[in-house]
C-alpha cells in the first residue's frame, strides 16, 4: 500500500536539508497534484525548474498543471520536456489533449 503521508514527510525533510533538490521538489509537487493542491504543486514545479530548467519531469508536470488551469504557457513547458526527453509519456499525453 502507498504511504503518501510518509512520502510527503520524507520529501519535506529532504527539502529542509537542500531546498534546491530537484528530485524532491518534483516528487512532492506530484504528490500535491494528486491531492488537488495545485498552488503548492505549481510552486514546487517552478522551484525545480528554476534550479534545473532542463528537467523534463518538472517541465511536464508544470505543463500538465497549466493545461488543467487552461493557461496558454503550458505548451512551451510540454514541448521543452519532449525536446529533452522524446519518450516523456506525460508530456506527449498532455499535448495530445490540449
Amino acid at each position: 500500500a502507498q504511504d503518501i503521508p510518509r512520502a510527503k514527510q520524507l520529501l519535506k525533510q529532504a527539502l529542509k536539508i537542500d531546498k534546491r533538490n530537484v528530485l524532491a521538489c518534483t516528487a512532492l509537487a506530484e504528490l500535491y497534484l494528486e491531492r488537488y493542491d495545485n498552488e503548492k504543486a505549481k510552486e514546487l514545479f517552478e522551484t525545480a525548474i528554476s534550479v534545473n530548467p532542463d528537467y523534463p519531469r518538472a517541465l511536464a508536470g508544470l505543463g500538465g498543471l497549466l493545461i488543467k488551469q487552461d493557461q496558454h504557457s503550458a505548451t512551451s513547458f510540454l514541448m521543452k520536456a519532449l525536446q529533452l526527453d522524446p519518450l516523456n509519456k506525460k508530456a506527449k499525453y498532455q499535448l495530445e489533449f490540449e
